[in-house]
């Protein structure tokens, strides 16, 4: 979308619309991200000017990546000129409208950035924190579809043989919260070698963990399975995290905010 003060498009707008742009437009001339928006709201801007939106789902508490997310890319002037001609919304990922947000998308870590196309429809999404160079790639990534899922699914059938490759895949789906992703990792696990098994493992468990299914044991048996197999990765070292996690749970768990997914970022760029 145009910047607020500058462009001849926004007076074709409507009083209301102008007036919020403008008051929520930061101090070097970007938009800022309007966080009282009803979603609906944005997308039918988005439909009428023919562009997208930009969806962010974070939480407010104790998350160090929605912080430095906040704090360092997302004031880049690289990373906002790269977002300027979108809808851009931010949400509390725990209340209100950012509630049926991430139930509508199926939101499972924050922070999440969701790329919508005009019909309301994901086109892709980045998750957790990235250094700027990083995050404006793969933002260029999903804004040209060549990072979309679709792509990559279309790539896993050409490349079956990249067990890095498919675990970065699973990964992504992982991070979805579809059930695909399941019986994909458990499939690297069982073909790849221990950094990406590992991994693999460490990913399935945390997605039965943040989709709080209501009851964690099998996400504790897939960890313990972790730690067993492969005791002194990074990975192992990240399954005592999440274990720890549960041990604070009641005893019908519910997702818990204060699990990120670092891990999952390293391992879905094959740290």
């Amino acid at each position: 979308m145009p910047r607020c003060l500058s462009s001849p498009l926004i007076l074709v707008r409507s009083v209301s619309v102008m007036m919020t742009l403008c008051v929520t437009a930061p101090a070097w001339g970007y938009k800022e991200w309007l966080t009282e928006r009803p979603l609906a709201a944005a997308i039918q801007d988005a439909a009428t000017w023919n562009s997208g939106v930009m969806a962010l789902l974070e939480t407010k508490e104790r998350c160090a990546e929605c912080h430095r997310l906040n704090a360092e890319t997302l004031r880049d002037p690289v990373v906002r000129q790269l977002l300027e001609d979108y809808e851009l919304v931010a949400y509390d990922a725990r209340q209100g409208e950012g509630r049926h947000v991430i139930e509508r998308y199926n939101v499972v870590v924050y922070p999440t950035l969701l790329y919508l196309g005009p019909d309301g429809q994901e086109r892709g999404r980045l998750t957790g924190f990235h250094p700027t160079n990083v995050f404006a790639a793969e933002l260029r990534g999903i804004l040209d579809g060549t990072s979309s899922m679709q792509q990559l699914e279309q790539q896993l059938k050409q490349t079956p043989g990249d067990l890095a490759f498919q675990l970065h895949v699973g990964v992504q789906w992982a991070l979805r919260g579809a059930d695909r992703a399941l019986v994909h990792l458990d499939q690297v696990a069982r073909a790849a070698p221990p950094a990406l098994a590992s991994q693999a493992l460490l990913a399935k468990g945390d997605l039965l963990l943040l989709r709080s299914l209501g009851d964690a044991r099998a996400a504790q048996a897939v960890l313990r399975q972790l730690q067993q197999r492969f005791p002194g990765t990074r990975a192992a070292r990240e399954a005592a995290n999440a274990l720890a996690v549960v041990r604070r749970w009641p005893k019908t768990p519910v997702a818990d905010p204060d699990m990120h997914v670092c891990h999952w970022l390293d391992a879905a760029q094959g740290g």
